[in-house]
C-alpha cells in the first residue's frame, strides 16, 4: 500500500480556469506527468483482455447468469432506429458501433482526454438530439430517466456557479454511441458518457443488463433557472437511514474513515484522481478484496433496508426535451 498523500503533492493548476479543458477535451499533455498518468487510466487500459472485478485476480464463475425476464425491447428497438435513420451517413458512421467494438469498455466519469465515437448530444440537432434521448427513455425506468436527465442538467449548473470551463461544463456534453444493430433478438446496447453521467446498456433478448454505471452530481440541488431540479437525494436518504441503524461499537467494520477528508482515509480512498471510489474508469480488471460489514451478520431489518426514502422524488431537469434551456449558454 502507497504512503499517505496530500493534494499538494500533486501540482495541479489552482487558479480559474487554468486547466486545459477546452470544449469538452482535456489535453493531457499539459498536466503534469503524474496527473496526466492517472487521469488516462480509461484509455490505456480499455484494450486489456478483460477479466473482471475479482477479489484475488481469479475469476469466480457461475455468479451471474442471463435470465429472460420477458421484457421486451420493442420501444428501445425503434427509438434506436428511428434515431439512426434520422442522422446522415456520416454521422451514422461513429454514431453506431460493432457490438464487440473496444469503445464499449473506454469512458470517463470525467472529461475524456480523446476524440470518443459516437454523437456530442450538444452538436446535435435538436431533432435528433430529442431521438437520441427518446432511446435513453425507452431503455430506462421513470424513475432512472429522470435521474439522469437531472444529473445533466446540473452539470451545466455546476458551470454556472463557478462560471468556468463553460464550453464544457454543460448540459448536452455527452457521447451517445449505439453498438451492434438494434434488434428484439441479437445483442445490442448503447453508451452515453461523459462528465458525471456514464450509463451503459445492453439488450440480450428480453434481458436489460446496466453496467458500469457512474451517476454523480455537484450541485445536487439545482439552483437558479435549475431550481426543482432534484438528483441522488432518494439514495443519500436510504444511505443515511441505514446508517442511522448501524451499532456504533462496530464502525470499525462499515466506515472507512471519520470523514471524507483526505487525511481520515486510506491512501487508496485519499488522492485526487479517484473521486473517494475505486472501480472507476479503467478498472476493469481491478482486484479488490473483500470490504464492509458483512450482510449476514446484521439484523433481519437491516438486511431488507426498511424504513427507507420514496424511490420516486427525483425531478427530471425543466426542459423535458432534449432542447437547451432558454438562456442557456456555452
Amino acid at each position: 500500500m502507497s504512503h499517505q498523500r496530500h493534494p499538494e503533492d500533486f501540482p495541479l493548476p489552482t487558479t480559474r480556469g487554468d486547466l486545459p479543458i477546452v470544449d469538452s477535451h482535456l489535453f493531457d499533455d499539459l498536466l503534469p506527468p503524474e496527473a496526466a498518468f492517472e487521469l488516462t487510466a480509461g484509455l490505456r487500459r480499455h484494450r486489456e483482455p478483460f477479466v473482471g472485478i475479482t477479489e484475488d485476480g481469479t475469476p469466480r464463475p457461475g455468479l451471474y447468469r442471463l435470465n429472460d425476464a420477458g421484457t421486451s425491447p420493442k420501444a428501445a428497438v425503434v427509438a434506436a432506429l428511428a434515431y439512426l435513420d434520422g442522422l446522415a451517413p456520416h454521422q451514422r458512421v461513429v454514431a453506431a458501433l460493432p457490438m464487440d467494438a473496444p469503445e464499449w469498455r473506454l469512458w470517463t466519469n470525467a472529461i475524456p482526454t480523446w476524440h470518443p465515437k459516437g454523437m456530442r448530444l450538444e452538436r446535435l440537432a435538436d431533432g435528433d438530439r430529442d431521438r437520441a434521448l427518446a432511446v435513453i427513455e425507452a431503455s430506462l425506468s421513470p424513475t432512472g430517466y429522470a435521474q439522469v436527465r437531472a444529473v445533466m442538467a446540473l452539470n451545466e449548473n455546476l458551470g454556472e456557479l463557478i462560471d468556468d470551463y463553460r464550453d464544457t461544463l454543460t448540459e448536452f456534453a455527452y457521447w451517445f454511441t449505439v453498438f451492434g444493430s438494434p434488434s428484439g433478438d441479437a445483442p445490442w446496447g448503447w453508451q452515453l458518457m461523459g462528465h458525471h453521467v456514464d450509463v451503459h446498456c445492453v439488450f440480450v433478448g428480453g434481458q436489460v443488463i446496466l453496467a458500469p454505471v457512474f451517476l454523480g452530481a455537484e450541485p445536487t440541488t439545482g439552483t437558479g433557472r435549475f431550481e426543482g431540479v432534484h438528483a441522488l437525494g432518494d439514495e443519500t436518504e436510504v444511505a443515511l437511514a441505514f446508517r442511522r441503524t448501524l451499532d456504533p461499537g462496530r464502525q470499525e467494520e462499515f466506515l472507512m474513515g471519520p470523514s471524507l477528508r483526505a487525511e481520515d482515509l486510506p491512501p487508496e480512498l485519499a488522492g485526487p484522481w479517484n473521486g473517494r471510489h475505486l472501480a472507476g474508469a479503467g478498472s476493469d480488471n481491478l482486484v479488490l478484496p473483500p470490504e464492509g460489514i458483512v450482510a449476514a451478520s446484521l439484523p433481519t431489518d437491516q438486511r431488507d433496508g426498511s424504513g427507507g426514502a420514496d424511490p420516486g422524488l427525483s425531478r427530471p431537469p425543466p426542459a423535458a426535451t432534449g432542447r437547451a434551456h432558454p438562456g442557456a449558454r456555452p
